[in-house]
């Protein structure tokens, strides 16, 4: 392929994700407006999980062809702006967790990025929705590294105890349970932590 064919393919394709970035940002404002219309609490608030998904989907997006083309993704940028989203909805609230993060470099496909962002996503939700104002010093840490040929994602935090494992099926759960086994991964958790596990032949 000459260089203006590939020039031109690159334009092509940044195009193309700019529009699904574009939507996606559509279908947050209109599940906005929707959590606002409804009146019942579980409805607004599934409505508000539902973009939250949404949002840290099109923030892929933001990451595509900053540094390695269309098709691949700097995932620790990826997921450090997931986690600052995910903070940032709690308010004024989460003023109060302080963040870490100790993450190594890992480039990903940009599908397996949105599967496995979603993950975390899902993950640190749970563990805020431990979070209280009230509890003093909050600590979020979450940490990122090769293992071998494995790629270990760690959550760790020192909030009140309780996390997916003391939930009947829930949404969250069913989404994070689907997508490890997709990954041929595994989820170990504990109070305060989630450690999951990655074979990165099936990255």
């Amino acid at each position: 392929m000459s260089g203006r064919s590939l020039a031109v393919s690159c334009d092509y394709l940044r195009e193309i994700h700019h529009q699904i970035k574009n939507n996606l940002q559509v279908v947050c404002s209109l599940l906005r407006l929707e959590s606002r219309q409804a009146g019942d609490g579980a409805c607004r608030n599934a409505l508000k999980r539902c973009e939250q998904r949404v949002q840290s989907m099109a923030l892929l997006y933001d990451c595509i062809f900053r540094d390695y083309g269309a098709l691949q993704v700097q995932f620790e940028e990826y997921l450090k702006g997931i986690i600052s989203q995910a903070v940032k909805s709690l308010g004024g609230a989460g003023e109060g967790v302080e963040v870490q993060f100790e993450l190594e470099s890992v480039v990903l496909a940009s599908k397996t990025a949105m599967s496995l962002g979603l993950i975390a996503h899902e993950l640190v939700w749970e563990s805020l929705q431990r979070f209280s104002p009230h509890e003093g010093q909050s600590r979020l840490v979450v940490s990122m590294q090769g293992e071998g040929s494995v790629l270990v994602l760690d959550i760790q935090d020192n909030f009140s105890s309780g996390g997916l494992e003391g939930e009947k099926m829930s949404l969250s759960s069913q989404i994070v349970g689907a997508l490890v086994q997709q990954f041929h991964g595994e989820l170990l958790q504990a109070p305060g932590s989630f450690r999951l596990a990655i074979p990165s032949l099936s990255l």
